[in-house]
């Protein structure tokens, strides 16, 4: 169920299994025989690796690019060491595996950071499941008033938040998968003096979705609704006013 080859001290290849045959799509008569580096994308990788196995390493998780039949690239982990005789190598033992999903993801994954650390609203990222900091952008950092809490736990960078309404509502998303959203919390957090200031934000908590639906984390988006609110407020206290003014 894993590809498996075999590779003379000169880069031909000696020996192939099936699973590294479908893998790549190609027959045994296209494959074996001919030199491993022809179906690697990049020169510096299988040079790197034939190096290292000669010198009598092994290699665990190496990343690599593989061309297949139809043109089309597998990106694979290569786990590989080398069969000696009297000090010379006789050839290399490699499992294949592949990667592309993973690779595809890993991609997605560091697209959606790179968004959300250019995002136009405050945006943070938090690991399950002790709810660490991964990611947090500028605009996060400003709103909430504090340097950059990437690495450091939820309860860690807002202790003023322990057993707060949010911290409860990053427990649910994190159990339940399900997304929150308060479209005017009240929090306490200080303002650029230090001073401890009432503010209202619009908070949503949607959960991270990894393998086999287990939730990774929870992605956070914040939005200062504050002068909204008191304005809002000010002109309903105004409508009142009026109306009390006027006759019946």
């Amino acid at each position: 169920v894993e590809g498996l080859h075999r590779v003379g001290p000169d880069g031909t290849i000696l020996w192939a299994n099936r699973a590294e045959l479908q893998l790549l799509g190609y027959s045994r008569d296209e494959y074996v025989g001919r030199n491993i580096a022809e179906f690697h994308v990049d020169a510096d990788v299988i040079d790197g690796i034939l190096c290292t196995l000669k010198s009598g390493k092994a290699l665990y998780d190496q990343p690599a690019r593989l061309r297949c039949k139809d043109g089309s690239i597998r990106h694979v982990r290569i786990h590989s060491n080398g069969c000696f005789e009297d000090g010379e190598l006789r050839y290399t033992r490699c499992f294949t595996r592949d990667a592309t999903e993973r690779h595809e993801r890993d991609v997605a994954l560091a697209q959606r950071d790179a968004m959300l650390l250019n995002a136009p609203v405050a945006a943070a990222l938090l690991d399950a499941p002790g709810l660490r900091f991964r990611l947090a952008n500028r605009r996060f950092c400003e709103l909430v008033g504090r340097h950059d809490p990437t690495g450091a736990h939820f309860a860690e960078a807002f202790p003023q938040l322990r057993r707060s309404e949010v911290e409860a509502a990053l427990a649910q998303v994190l159990e339940t998968g399900r997304p929150y959203c308060a479209d005017e919390l009240a929090l306490v957090l200080p303002d650029a003096g230090g001073t401890p200031v009432e503010r209202f934000f619009k908070v949503d908590l949607e959960a991270l979705g990894g393998a086999g639906g287990v939730c990774e984390g929870v992605m956070v988006v914040v939005v200062d609704v504050t002068e909204h609110l008191r304005n809002r407020r000010t002109i309903q206290r105004a409508h009142r006013e009026r109306e009390q003014l006027l006759p019946g």
